[in-house]
Order: C-alpha cells, then sequence, then structure tokens
C-alpha cells in the first residue's frame, strides 16, 4: 500500500512539474510572440517610411541622369562639329600639296630629262 501512495505522490509531483515548466515555457511563448508582433509592426513602419522618402530621391536621381545624358549627347554633337571642321581644314593644304607635288613631280621629270639630253651631247 504505501508503495502505491509513493507513486500517486510522485505521479502528482511530476505532474505539477509538468504543469509549471509548461506554464513557463507558455508564458515565454506568449511573451515571443508579443515581441515578433511589435518588431513586425516597427518593420513595416520603417518600410513605409524608406519607401515615402526614397520616391523623391529616385525622381531627383531620374531627372540628373537625363540632363547629363543631354549635356552628354550635346558634347557629343559639337564634338562631331568640331572635328568635321578640322578634317575639312586639313583636307585643303592636303589638296593643295597634291597639287604641288604632281606639278613638281613632273617638273622634276622634265628638268632631269632635259639634263640627260644636255648631258649626252657633250
Amino acid at each position: 500500500m504505501e508503495s502505491i501512495i509513493l507513486t500517486k505522490t510522485i505521479l502528482f509531483i511530476t505532474l505539477i512539474i509538468l504543469v509549471v515548466i509548461l506554464s513557463v515555457a507558455g508564458i515565454f511563448l506568449i511573451k515571443l510572440l508579443i515581441d515578433l508582433s511589435k518588431l513586425i509592426v516597427n518593420i513595416d513602419e520603417a518600410t513605409t517610411l524608406v519607401k515615402h522618402e526614397i520616391e523623391p530621391t529616385l525622381s531627383e536621381l531620374r531627372q540628373t541622369l537625363q540632363k547629363l545624358n543631354a549635356i552628354a549627347g550635346a558634347t557629343n554633337t559639337q564634338l562631331e562639329n568640331v572635328k568635321n571642321a578640322i578634317n575639312k581644314v586639313v583636307k585643303i593644304p592636303l589638296l593643295f600639296f597634291d597639287q604641288f607635288r604632281s606639278v613638281s613631280g613632273g617638273f622634276l621629270k622634265g628638268l632631269s630629262a632635259g639634263f640627260k639630253i644636255f648631258g649626252k651631247n657633250k
């Protein structure tokens, strides 16, 4: 009989300890869920704030990039115009030099032919 009472007492004490452990774990679980809920609300507020703050910044950045692109395009056009002007200016002396070379080449050939003819007579 004593063993039955001892067994019942041990079972009762184990049951009380189990209830206390489960109660403490339940309290910590509830506290964890409350903290997670607050964290999710704070994250949502932070993302909303960042979204509202970043939209004007992105708009300004887009406008700045469009202006820079326009400046780069205008600069490219101006550089092409300068390049074309330089090519035209350089071509004029080259044409003159080519004409001079062809005329002087003929002149020099005639001069050397004359020296050969007059050199043979002597």
